[in-house]
């Protein structure tokens, strides 16, 4: 069976993976599936917190490090066996001609510095989105426009911070590209892209990533639906769902928290945010509701299974944001 070389888009969740997965594997170079979620428990198994089970954790976690401490090379033989098993697989669902599997799954901002030091033939994208359209995108395809930010607490917070380092730790070996470069510019955007993979480019592939089929229920399946050419997303939209009080006052008090030097790194300027945050006319929409749902997410750590709930309740006055 053929080897495939393994590309890792990593992002935070509604940040326009799904769009940049098909545009890539329009070439038919690229095989892939929706969203695998493959190597999440094999990186992610390490720390001791984070993760519910029924059987203690830690003690697995315990017992799995001191495995590794003992195996010849130690990590880089806990690695190679997670490579050859993700080899293995992806190979498996990949067409006999394919050069790459391309693995989209967001969450992989957990383990995105896990995954780099255990493909060195990897290729590794990272998109960026403008927070606030982020923040917009996942409560208007999650919640209907409705607050849920709760439940999304490790995306935005960790998730992004992990990505930062991640790129700044590796960004030899990787490239980078903002949502909306991607938007304004898809050719060239992917020209770029396909340079890095050392694949042919074709501009064909404005036309022809519609006809991706992406198997699995995983992954973006609005947009699925919704996105039949790249001039069909509005960059804005983001001011037309955050611009009631509360919103307005949590999403400047969120950018600020990322601050202006990582805004920077990836890609946007904390002043022109702020001022365009400023500059949005006043909605009263779902007020109350947010009331009620900032309400609800301080509650939500008291129903989560306990190691969960230890994270969020470290970290709820920064959810909070008031």
């Amino acid at each position: 069976m053929m080897k495939v070389r393994p590309i890792f888009i990593f992002s935070l969740p509604r940040s326009g993976s799904t769009f940049l997965q098909r545009l890539i594997a329009a070439n038919d170079l690229v095989s892939t599936t929706s969203e695998p979620w493959l190597l999440l428990p094999f990186f992610y198994n390490r720390p001791n917190s984070g993760i519910y089970a029924e059987y203690n954790h830690n003690d697995y976690c315990e017992a799995l490090n001191e495995f590794i401490r003992v195996l010849p090379r130690e990590n880089n033989d806990y690695n190679e066996a997670i490579r050859r098993f993700a080899g293995y697989l992806y190979s498996s669902v990949s067409t006999n001609h394919a050069k790459y599997f391309l693995d989209k799954t967001p969450r992989y901002h957990l383990i995105a510095n896990d995954i780099i030091s255990a493909f060195p033939d990897g290729k590794f994208i990272f998109l960026w989105r403008n927070p606030l359209s982020t923040v917009s995108s996942i409560m208007e395809t999650w919640r209907n426009g409705e607050w849920n930010l709760h439940r999304f607490h490790i995306d935005l917070y960790k998730g992004l911070s992990n990505l930062i380092d991640a790129w700044l730790s590796n960004k030899n070996k990787c490239i980078s590209i903002t949502y909306e470069e991607l938007i304004r510019d898809t050719e060239n955007s992917i020209e770029l892209i396909c340079d890095y993979l050392n694949l042919p480019f074709s501009s064909k592939i404005l036309n022809e990533f519609t006809g991706v089929n992406l198997k699995g229920n995983f992954g973006d399946q609005v947009g699925l639906r919704k996105y039949n050419n790249v001039a069909s997303d509005t960059l804005d939209k983001w001011k037309r769902t955050l611009n009631n009080p509360i919103r307005k006052k949590w999403v400047l008090n969120y950018i600020n928290w990322i601050g202006e030097e990582r805004l920077k790194i990836i890609g946007y300027d904390i002043h022109t945010i702020i001022d365009e945050v400023n500059d949005m006319s006043i909605n009263m929409k779902h007020t109350i509701s947010d009331i009620l749902g900032i309400g609800k997410g301080l509650l939500y750590p008291w129903i989560e299974p306990d190691i969960y709930r230890s994270k969020i309740k470290d970290n709820r006055n920064r959810y909070l944001h008031f």
